[in-house]
C-alpha cells in the first residue's frame, strides 16, 4: 500500500476551496499514474482547513483513511468550528480504516501536534501540503512538517528512494490578500 500524507493551513479561505479541491484532486491523479496498481492510503491529522479537506478528497477516490489526532477525539473536536467539528464527527472519523490518538491528555495536545507530524513524517511515501510557504507558525505546523519531511532518513514505512516529493498547493489563509499568481500547485523532488 502506497501511503501519502497530507499537511497545510487549518484557516483556508472558503472562497478558494473549490479551486484547492481540483488541485488536490490533480495531485492525486498523478500519484495514481505514477503507480496505478497500487492500492493508496491517506495519512493525516484530520484538522480542520487542509486536512479535512485532502480527507475528503482522498475518501472520493476509494483511497484508505489512517487519522492520526493530536488529542483525544472529544478534545481534538472543541478546537474546530461546528461545521469542522460535525465533519470530523459524522463523516471522516467514521470512515476512517485506521485512528490513532497519540495523546490523550489535554495538556499535553501542542505536544501532540508535534507527534502527528513525526508521525506523517515517518510513514508518507509523498506528501501533499497546502500552504502559503511561509515560515511555520510553531513546531508541528506546516512548514515544519513539510521540511522534516524532506530531511526525513528512510523508515521501515518507507521503501528506499532516490528522491522525496512533495506536492505544493501555494494558498492563502483565511482573510488574507489573493495571492499575485493566484492559487498553483507543483511537484518538489529533492534527493533522499
Amino acid at each position: 500500500m502506497q501511503i501519502i500524507g497530507v499537511t497545510g493551513h487549518r484557516d483556508l479561505d472558503e472562497a478558494d476551496r473549490p479551486a484547492l479541491k481540483l488541485m488536490v484532486n490533480a495531485c492525486m491523479a498523478e500519484i495514481e499514474l505514477i503507480q496505478p496498481a497500487k492500492n493508496r492510503c491517506l495519512i493525516t491529522g484530520l484538522a480542520a482547513g487542509a486536512d479535512q479537506l485532502v480527507a475528503q478528497c482522498a475518501l472520493d477516490r476509494g483511497w484508505a483513511l489512517h487519522a492520526v489526532l493530536a488529542a483525544s477525539v472529544d478534545s481534538f473536536a472543541l478546537t474546530m468550528s461546528t461545521l469542522d467539528s460535525q465533519r470530523l464527527l459524522n463523516d471522516l472519523l467514521p470512515r476512517c480504516a485506521e485512528v490513532t490518538v497519540v495523546t490523550q491528555n489535554e495538556s499535553e495536545e501542542r505536544n501532540g501536534y508535534v507527534a502527528v507530524a513525526c508521525l506523517i513524517v515517518e510513514r508518507a511515501e509523498a506528501l501533499i501540503a497546502i500552504w502559503d510557504g511561509m515560515a511555520s507558525r510553531g513546531a508541528g505546523g506546516t512548514a515544519d512538517t513539510v521540511t522534516r519531511y524532506l530531511e526525513a532518513k528512510p523508515t521501515k514505512f518507507t521503501k528506499r528512494k532516490s528522491k522525496k516529493t512533495v506536492y505544493w498547493i501555494r494558498s492563502r489563509r483565511r482573510g488574507e490578500y489573493a495571492l499575485q499568481s493566484g492559487l498553483t500547485w507543483k511537484k518538489i523532488e529533492v534527493p533522499a
